[in-house]
């Protein structure tokens, strides 16, 4: 039973010290007023907030490490006006009735969508007809077209052991997720180990599910035995965080790619969900220092060549996040995003080598301000795969229309031998 007094005072302090959860923010134009539309990636609900540019600085600085008395004090140098303590506490109190607010109301909901989602047996494509079409012809059309116009492959022979795709909508990623995926084609695997971001925080930083998880192509079982046989070398329970998966698009997408380009292939996925690896940057540690990313990578392999299984991986992932919809203060120039580019290549170049730890590293050293979101799937899986080099095969940045902001995305290939 929790201590009143202990409650109390935590309740107390996320009220001085808001912190929002992992949201999207997208600068659009309404009724010739520029204006951030805020929404939930998790969609723990479909409620959207739609905010003028002075709102939306007061909720970036909702961080849980602002008091709402210093945001007072930094509107004020921003704007040049004041802003009353109450209409803060008014946005706070609109965030939280839309569940973006990290706080006791968001945990106790959470538990019981945790507890709904265990007594289902299929993880439910979330975002079919919204994010894509929920009409199976419509869809194939749809992702026909990412295939469409690609160069020529230049490495016909290289069969992949894992590919690197995004994880952003379709619209945008389009024919990025055409390179990665026209390279997985080549693969006879049957089994698809696939690492995706979660953009909930996990305790145990990893989260598996064994739920089937539906498409408008077709359904797409897990592995159990697989899974069973990974967690069976593990203490900590790697499905504590299983619901993380019930909205969590960063594997979905992947889920109706591989159906699309395997329509008839009998198939099985072993989804996994990796948290943020940030504080470890923040600490000053490497990711192989914390015990449960240890355990589990070490389980993975043993998993692997105990049964004779030979899976081909996927991440879905996206790279920097910058610009005012991330919490920027100005919109990102030309200049910025030509070195940003450079920063990325360079990055990717140690995937390529597959340097995990030196990825790492130089990711995470500018984490605050690139904003790498695929950074801790992208790491596992190296450290999982057995393969030998990496090789890019697009790089694009993905600038909204009002050019408040900038998703980086990238397609490459991971190779044996």
């Amino acid at each position: 039973m929790k201590d009143p007094d202990i409650e109390k005072r935590t309740l107390k302090h996320e009220e001085e010290y808001p912190l929002i959860r992992h949201i999207e923010a997208v600068p659009i134009n309404f009724q010739n007023m520029d204006m951030i539309l805020i929404r939930d990636p998790a969609s723990l609900t479909d409620k959207m907030l739609m905010v003028p540019p002075d709102v939306f600085f007061i909720i970036s600085r909702f961080d849980g490490k602002h008091k709402t008395s210093e945001i007072q004090v930094e509107y004020n140098r921003k704007f040049g006006r004041l802003i009353f303590s109450d209409k803060i506490r008014s946005i706070m109190a609109e965030l939280d009735a839309a569940l973006l607010l990290e706080n006791d109301r968001y945990r106790k909901y959470m538990e019981f969508l945790n507890d709904e989602f265990g007594k289902q047996d299929y993880r439910e494509a979330s975002l079919a007809g919204k994010g894509y079409s929920d009409n199976p012809e419509e869809l194939r059309e749809e992702l026909s077209d990412f295939f469409i116009d690609l160069p020529e492959d230049e490495h016909p022979d290289d069969i992949p052991v894992g590919i690197a795709a995004p994880h952003i909508d379709f619209q945008r990623g389009n024919r990025t997720y055409g390179f990665a995926y026209r390279e997985l084609k080549k693969s006879d695997a049957n089994l698809f180990i696939i690492f995706g971001t979660s953009h909930h925080s996990a305790d145990n930083l990893i989260a598996l599910t064994k739920k089937t998880f539906k498409t408008p192509l077709g359904d797409i079982p897990t592995d159990k035995d697989f899974i069973d046989k990974l967690t069976s070398y593990c203490k900590t329970d790697y499905h504590q965080d299983e619901y993380l998966h019930r909205t969590e698009h960063s594997i979905e997408f992947q889920a109706v790619m591989l159906k699309y380009i395997f329509p008839d292939r009998d198939i099985r996925i072993v989804p996994v969900l990796v948290h943020s690896f940030d504080d470890f940057g923040i600490k000053g540690i490497n990711p192989m220092d914390e015990p449960k990313v240890r355990e589990f990578i070490s389980a993975m392999k043993k998993t692997i060549k105990s049964g004779g299984y030979k899976p081909a991986f996927i991440s879905g992932i996206d790279f920097a996040h910058v610009g005012l919809a991330f919490g920027d203060l100005i919109a990102p120039t030309l200049t910025q995003m030509k070195s940003l580019e450079e920063d990325e290549l360079k990055s990717i170049g140690l995937v390529e080598k597959m340097d995990a730890d030196g990825f790492f590293a130089d990711v995470i050293k500018d984490q605050e301000k690139r904003r790498v979101c695929g950074l801790s799937p992208l790491y596992t899986m190296m450290k999982c795969m057995d393969a030998d080099y990496g090789r890019l095969l697009e790089y694009r940045q993905c600038v909204d229309p009002m050019g408040f902001s900038n998703v980086t995305i990238a397609a490459l290939g991971f190779y044996s031998g």
